[in-house]
């Protein structure tokens, strides 16, 4: 069985105070497993960079908030729950952009996801 844990701080704080905090540890679970799809996208062919790095974003939001629903933690300081290369979103831009045919964008999950988090994904893009 795998658990995580988290220091929580009760209140602000100035480095040199005391820290009231507390623990919390909980079971955490497999959520994602390596290798798995979590999103496919089409584009015409020929689509404006622009335009696909909008649906993109968009999407990314939405698998945020489904993840963060299945029991994926957000960073305590960010909010965030996943994160992504972004040498791998600017090839597939190019590719999407470039392309006179229609491309399919598959979003995929880089390895196992637990509850903790970080969900690490990776664009794939077919033509």
């Amino acid at each position: 069985k795998r658990f995580y844990a988290r220091l929580i701080a009760q209140d602000n704080f100035v480095s040199g105070e005391a820290l009231d905090a507390k623990i919390v540890s909980n079971r955490s679970n497999l959520i994602y497993r390596d290798g798995a799809t979590l999103k496919t996208l089409k584009f015409a062919p020929a689509t404006q960079r622009q335009k696909a790095e909008s649906v993109i974003y968009s999407n990314l939001k939405e698998l945020n908030k489904a993840a963060a629903l299945k029991g994926v933690l957000r960073d305590p300081i960010t909010g965030n729950i996943g994160t992504l290369d972004s040498e791998n979103l600017f090839e597939v831009l190019e590719k999407i952009a470039g392309s006179d045919k229609e491309t399919t964008l598959f979003v995929v999950a880089e390895s196992d996801t637990y509850t903790e988090g970080p969900l690490k994904i990776i664009l794939q893009v077919k033509e």
